[in-house]
């Protein structure tokens, strides 16, 4: 008797699930929700991670400082739909989204994808993403804004990036001049090792409203690299961090306040038929953010295909 062949999942994808659902931190799985809590940070609550929320082998809660972030994940495909993970992000000029050049975070959002083995494991994405949204809310708030947008066409998920940051973390006076002047050459110095293109002075611009924004940072910020270039329609391996905020409205106008979600990229690595996985040919760590901010993996990945 004949016996159908089933079509079987490539290795190096089963590999890749594996080593996501090892994490503990991968939406596709069922124990996700056990990992991680959301906490108070500051003015706003950050997903952590939950074996951290306490001081080991006590029931003390830990530090702040000593709080993980948890730096969650899927696989997923780049919608064509919203797609502003470039390098200007199509910036016209000041708007109530931006309101400077400095501020502008390149977004994207991401559906499901027709591979096994993240095809089946899409509605699990989906549950864990909107039960994140449902137990982080504010009272008396009905809107929510930012990770899972009310798209009519189908599910998507919004992730941003933070292009742009300060050279110095501190305001920028006389005071601090010396600071500000020593930190952007130490940046120089390794964006030089890396190419030209990376440093700010340099960065692509596609309008007139956005050279004029970025030739008014040059001196005082820096890029925020990731790897995310001609990106639309790929096959993603996603890591981020996620944020809440409680946006109230203004006194007397009658509205409801916002539970806004901020989901930060860390890291994208981009999956193709033929790829084990990807390699970090040129690792540029240039900066490692402190806990309330989110970690950043600066790293250019070369792709290996057999």
């Amino acid at each position: 008797m004949h016996q159908q062949n089933l079509p079987t999942v490539p290795q190096h994808l089963q590999q890749i699930r594996e080593h996501l659902v090892d994490s503990g931190l991968y939406l596709g799985h069922s124990a996700f929700r056990d990992n991680i809590r959301w906490c108070r940070m500051g003015k706003a609550d950050r997903l952590v991670v939950q074996n951290t929320l306490y001081v080991s082998g006590t029931n003390d809660p830990a530090s702040e400082s000593a709080l993980e972030l948890a730096i969650i994940s899927a696989v997923m495909q780049i919608s064509s739909n919203d797609f502003y993970l470039t390098a200007d992000t199509g910036y016209k000029g000041p708007s109530t989204i931006c309101l400077e050049y400095s501020s502008i975070k390149p977004s994207c959002t991401n559906e499901q994808l027709d591979i096994k083995p993240f095809k089946a494991d899409f509605d699990v994405v989906k549950n864990n993403l909107r039960w994140l949204q449902d137990v982080a809310t504010t009272d008396g708030f009905i809107l929510k804004h930012g990770l899972v947008p009310p798209y009519t066409d189908g599910f998507r998920s919004k992730v941003r990036h933070v292009l742009f940051e300060l050279l110095s973390s501190n305001k920028i006076n006389d005071t601090n001049s010396e600071n500000l002047e020593n930190d952007r050459n130490s940046i120089e110095v390794k964006a030089d090792k890396l190419d030209g293109i990376f440093l700010i002075k340099n960065w692509p611009t596609f309008s007139n409203a956005a050279r004029g924004g970025l030739e008014g940072i040059k001196t005082t910020h820096r890029v925020v690299l990731i790897p995310a270039y001609d990106m639309k329609g790929a096959t993603i391996e996603l890591h981020f961090t996620l944020t809440h905020w409680s946006i109230h409205p203004k006194r007397g106008d009658g509205t409801s306040g916002i539970d806004t979600y901020t989901a930060d990229i860390v890291m994208i690595l981009q999956q193709k038929s033929g790829v084990k996985r990807p390699i970090i040919s040129l690792p540029a760590i240039l900066n490692l953010h402190q806990h309330k901010s989110p970690v950043k993996l600066y790293l250019f990945l070369q792709l290996a295909v057999d």
